[in-house]
């Protein structure tokens, strides 16, 4: 197993989560393991504060917990990012058997509020799909709001703003493999919250994390501990599958998902694929013209 020390400094970067979008703190010791493979094995449970408030997070000596399960997924729901913030990017999508690949740009902003924080995503108009806004007001008490519109393809403006109702948050955003729900991170709200033992993951000790919803859809997911522990749900690799256990989704920070710019280490781009339709969608961000915004 490979450990690295503690940081010095921590980085703000944008970052989808299991194809969420959120900002997300990286220590640089796990954004350069992120840039490396390694065996993957199990680790010892910890139990780590949060900032601010106190948390009990899983003891993984034991292989099942919906307690500690619960305790993780009230911790990232948790979390908020520390100022507002801009980045634009590219959304660029890959289907089997239909070249080229289809390039939609996009802006994603974080807006802090009092109680919360609002994830906005606009996106410009192809020849596939007209404009898309979407907003997720995120509140730290509470199940997220979904806010949605789309322009038909040809260049009309975005409609007003309408509410997504629960049983269409599974709507693509610009007709890429990324869902409005896993841009919510919406799972973390699922009623069983599983916690199963530890492991390594691009090189850093995980929590690992399985939620299910009502249906029977569940969601495990890989979580970072050291950007737990300041603050950030690191999440790295998230697999989805369906009521049949079908496995439909992944999302992985693999290899080459980080440059250096100005000596920091920085994301520049994640993916997530959709088994079952044969797509891949690569958000690659614009890291030049990210900023902080008022």
């Amino acid at each position: 197993m490979r450990t690295f020390g503690r940081p010095c400094s921590t980085r703000t970067l944008f970052v989808v989560r299991g194809a969420v979008a959120i900002v997300l703190t990286l220590t640089t010791p796990a954004i350069r393991a992120a840039e490396e493979t390694s065996s993957d094995s199990n680790v010892g449970g910890q139990t780590t504060n949060g900032l601010g408030r106190s948390f009990a997070l899983p003891d993984e000596r034991s292989s099942h917990s919906n307690t500690g399960g619960q305790a993780l997924a009230t911790r990232l729901r948790s979390l908020r990012p520390p100022e507002n913030s801009e980045v634009t990017g590219l959304l660029l999508i890959k289907r089997r058997g239909r070249p080229p690949v289809e390039r939609v740009p996009i802006v994603c902003r974080v807006m802090v509020r009092d109680d919360g924080w609002d994830s906005i995503y606009e996106t410009g108009t192809t020849a596939a799909v007209g404009a898309q806004k979407l907003v997720i007001k995120h509140y730290t008490n509470a199940p997220s709001a979904y806010l949605y519109a789309a322009s038909p393809a040809g260049g009309s403006a975005v409609p007003e703003l309408k509410p997504l109702t629960r049983e269409h948050l599974d709507t693509p955003l610009a007709g890429s493999d990324f869902w409005c729900d896993e841009l919510g991170l919406e799972f973390l709200f699922w009623p069983d919250q599983t916690s199963l033992k530890g492991e390594m993951r691009l090189g850093q000790p995980c929590y690992v994390l399985e939620s299910r919803d009502t249906s029977g859809r569940r969601i495990k997911s890989w979580i970072d501990k050291e950007s737990v522990e300041q603050g950030a749900p690191g999440l790295l690799i998230a697999e989805s599958y369906n009521p049949k256990d079908e496995l439909i989704k992944e999302f992985n920070l693999g290899g080459g998902s980080f440059k250096k710019v100005n000596g920091v280490w920085q994301l520049q781009r994640m993916k997530i694929s959709s088994v079952k339709q044969r797509s891949e969608t690569e958000l690659k961000f614009n890291l030049e013209e990210s900023k902080k915004l008022p």
